[in-house]
């Protein structure tokens, strides 16, 4: 499912292309962190192809209300992926600037500071509270102390970002569905055009079978085809028993009946083609979206751990970017989360 306008949906090109970039490293600082964070986030795919969504495309209308969800949600996602990449920049040219590491922790905590406004909202924080998070990242020695004193917050920006990737998960699920209803409303004459014609198929294949059987006994009854209507001529049914030539003749008329309804499936196969291409591409485009969301969320929990490993000390970026250790950590930020 979804379409070409989930184009600001952020997409991540795999787990793979994460793995090879993160070798091992003798010296821990913020700037391999950076390097690393960029990284993993450059091969950001920012939209969907117009290829898969060729049908569908039409369907998708952004003025109404689970498109702008839809939209509105893939922006926020796009929006929090963008800040996390200014965030670990920022990280360098704090580490890099000139200075004790006491102006570097001023520094970072003025930084942390200006998010208040936003994440307050954003996250639903008691502000106070906030508050008293930054002062304690004032109080320590060295930046990444204060990188530590902040991860509450960290946690907890993580925790609602993959909140609302659960959230366009569930968008678009719903438009998924809505796009099917407008697809079978548009379809509506041809679908049943071809249920029709395959009840219609089905009741002379039957008929064609009553036949053979004639054929092949002494005694035939042909009662069954005059009651079923599938005969259109039911004079040709003979009331008794019938003779080969009768048999023929039914025969002819079925065959007949059978090449005018194929001729009415060749003019209506493009039109029942198209829409059941675009079922496929609702379902194909939906499920593509939620492998996508699936990525960032996996990203998001990489990255946030990553932070928490770095600012610990740990050395060894290729520790810090563990994506198996992603699942474990979801754990870790629900517990933590403030």
């Amino acid at each position: 499912m979804v379409l070409a306008a989930i184009s600001l949906l952020v997409s991540l090109n795999g787990c793979a292309t994460m793995k090879k970039k993160f070798a091992p490293s003798t010296k821990a600082n913020i700037g391999l962190f950076a390097d690393n964070t960029i990284a993993m986030l450059e091969d950001l795919e920012l939209d969907l192809s117009r290829k898969e969504t060729v049908i569908t495309r039409r369907f998708f209308n952004p003025s109404e209300p689970e498109e702008r969800e839809v939209l509105d949600l893939a922006d926020q996602t796009q929006k929090g992926i963008g800040r996390i990449v200014q965030y670990s920049i920022t990280l360098v040219s704090l580490a890099e600037a000139p200075g004790s590491e006491q102006n570097k922790v001023v520094s970072y905590a003025d930084y942390v500071a200006s998010f208040k406004s936003n994440i307050v909202t954003r996250l639903n924080m008691d502000p106070h509270h906030y508050d008293a998070l930054v002062d304690d990242i004032r109080k320590q020695s060295d930046l990444l102390s204060a990188l530590q004193s902040a991860q509450p917050i960290i946690n907890r920006a993580v925790m609602d970002g993959i909140m609302r990737l659960s959230d366009l998960s569930a968008a678009i699920g719903a438009l998924a569905d809505k796009i099917d209803g407008k697809i079978e409303a548009e379809y509506d004459d041809i679908i049943r055009y071809h249920e029709k014609l395959e009840d219609e198929k089905f009741s002379i294949l039957g008929a064609f079978e009553t036949i053979y059987d004639a054929y092949r006994t002494d005694d035939p009854d042909l009662s069954g085809l005059a009651e079923s209507g599938v005969i259109w001529m039911p004079e040709i049914v003979p009331k008794g028993r019938p003779t080969q030539k009768e048999l023929r003749e039914i025969a002819k008329h079925l065959q007949g009946r059978m090449d005018a309804m194929h001729k009415v499936q060749q003019e209506i196969r493009p039109d029942w083609e198209e829409y059941r291409s675009g079922l496929r591409e609702v379902d194909n485009v939906a499920a593509a979206t939620v492998e996508r969301i699936n990525r960032i969320r996996l990203i998001l929990l990489v990255w946030v751990r990553a932070h928490q490993k770095m600012a610990s000390g740990v050395v060894e970026p290729a520790e810090w970017f563990d994506i198996n250790d992603a699942p474990r950590q979801a754990i870790n930020l629900g517990l933590k989360a403030l």
